[in-house]
């Protein structure tokens, strides 16, 4: 099986994901947002211009029957 790498932006380290969390006003509704480009989501989720970049790498194997890609 091919390896996807997702990226995450946040204001903190997300250890756990919660997949269906979040707030209700998003974008898109609640839920655990990712995408592939690891710079546009730095950029988006950047508060202030001197903000410190964090990557935290978290490794976990999903299969496509995993309940929480529901």
């Amino acid at each position: 099986m091919a390896k996807l790498v997702l990226f995450h932006g946040s204001d903190h380290v997300v250890d756990k994901p919660v997949f269906g969390g979040g707030r209700a006003r998003n974008d898109y509704g609640r839920g655990f947002y990712a995408i592939r480009s690891a710079y546009f989501n730095l950029e988006r989720n950047r508060r202030e211009p001197d903000d410190l970049y964090i990557l935290h790498i978290l490794d976990q194997k999903v299969g496509p029957d995993d309940p929480r890609l529901r």
